[in-house]
């Protein structure tokens, strides 16, 4: 019997059912009847990876910066534009609410979606298969 590797593999995506702001229910879409989906490409995906290494040489150029005691006054600002484009490489689609992933994730007033995505991503089993 041959050993299959792809029993171990993870998936390329995963779908987030997005919680309201409460966090005690789904939300609702634009359609006011079905929940706020987002397609997500893990860390087994080719997206991710490539998210992953952009977002890993922008911290170090950061880092390399401090070192060099150049303080950035921006920093804040910009981990959160990094994140931002870092959450939109990794999205496929979002279901049911019409707005660009770039401009959802930029949004501070919508932080708790953009935490949701930020732990679903983070969580390897979301990406498991059922097998």
């Amino acid at each position: 019997m041959a050993f299959d590797l792809s029993k171990f593999e993870l998936e390329e995506t995963a779908v987030l059912t997005v919680q309201n702001a409460k966090g005690d229910d789904d939300l609702i879409g634009a359609d006011g009847k079905n929940p706020v989906t987002i397609t997500l490409y893990g860390s087994g995906s080719r997206q991710m990876v490539k998210a992953q290494h952009k977002a890993g040489q922008q911290a170090q150029l950061r880092m390399q910066g401090l070192m060099r005691g150049k303080i950035d006054k921006k920093s804040g600002e910009t981990a959160d534009a990094e994140l931002a484009e870092k959450l939109t490489a990794c999205t496929k689609e979002i279901g049911n609410f019409p707005i660009p992933a770039a401009d959802l994730y930029a949004n501070p007033k919508l932080g708790y979606i953009t935490r949701q995505v930020v732990k679903f991503l983070d969580d390897d089993a979301n990406f498991s298969s059922a097998a």
